[in-house]
């Protein structure tokens, strides 16, 4: 439960950045560096990213913005289900090893 409340808050840090960043762009500030955004997205911060694209409307023509921030998000949604599987087939296959030794 906590960790869900840890991803929710990073994610409001993540979108937080993006309108951060949109105002200093608007104002010819000081602005985050693309290297930066990209990198807090591809921590567990893609659905913040995505929001900070879609609410303040930053960053959205940009090409490895639109292709590396949506490649993050499924695969922060395809992670777990695959560490699943590869668990069960650890597992599963440390079952045959245990059941072959002792069929010796």
């Amino acid at each position: 439960k906590s960790i869900f409340i840890i991803l929710a808050a990073y994610n409001v840090f993540v979108l937080s950045l993006y309108a951060y960043d949109k105002l200093r762009a608007q104002f010819k500030g000081q602005r985050i560096s693309e290297k930066m955004i990209i990198t807090t997205a591809f921590f567990f911060g893609s659905l913040g990213a995505i929001a900070g694209m879609l609410i303040f409307r930053h960053k959205i023509r940009k090409a490895k913005f639109k292709f590396l921030i949506p490649l993050f998000f499924i695969l922060h949604l395809l992670g777990p289900f695959i560490t699943s599987i590869l668990i069960y087939h650890s597992y599963d296959n440390t079952l045959l090893d245990l059941k072959n030794h002792n069929t010796q």
